[in-house]
């Protein structure tokens, strides 16, 4: 994704984009005013398929801003062994009531969630490698997580 906009799409999880074995770069273009009734108000990267390719996202521009999700991860939320997330440029937006770019966890019942990922949510299922990062991601900030060795590696200024 180089430039143009995804925005204003609901689903389960993955509101805007649902990467499942595959390879997504953000090089610019925005992600934003989804909706995800589960994970990922703007993007899920999800699985490792049976002939063990890996699925990617990497963002080095751009903007993912202005998304909800009622679980966790409201701008990004990655699970599975597998999965590589890189961010290098860009920003992804994290909770502030006084900003209307917020990514915002909320539950059923609209309450927001902290420690959920507002920016980003780092889910692996077996409860020992879980992270996340609750406020904005800017341009300079470098986030990775690499699902695909065992123990998973991680770096940038995660905040729980």
């Amino acid at each position: 994704m180089d430039s143009g906009e995804i925005s204003r799409n609901t689903a389960t999880d993955g509101g805007g984009v649902c990467l499942t074995n595959g390879i997504f770069t953000m090089n610019g273009g925005e992600i934003s005013g989804n909706k995800a009734s589960g994970n990922g108000g703007g993007i899920v990267v999800s699985g490792m398929s049976l002939d063990k390719k890996i699925t990617k996202f990497s963002m080095e521009g751009g903007k993912i801003s202005r998304n909800t999700a009622s679980a966790y991860g409201a701008g990004v939320y990655v699970e599975n062994w597998g999965c590589i997330f890189n961010k290098t440029g860009g920003s992804i937006y994290g909770y502030s009531k006084a900003d209307s770019n917020s990514n915002t966890v909320k539950n059923n019942s609209g309450v927001v969630q902290k420690s959920h990922g507002h920016t980003v949510y780092i889910d692996p299922k077996n409860n020992l490698y879980k992270m996340g990062k609750d406020s904005t991601s800017v341009p300079t900030d470098e986030l990775s997580f690499n699902g695909s060795t065992n123990p998973p590696t991680y770096n940038g200024s995660w905040e729980f």
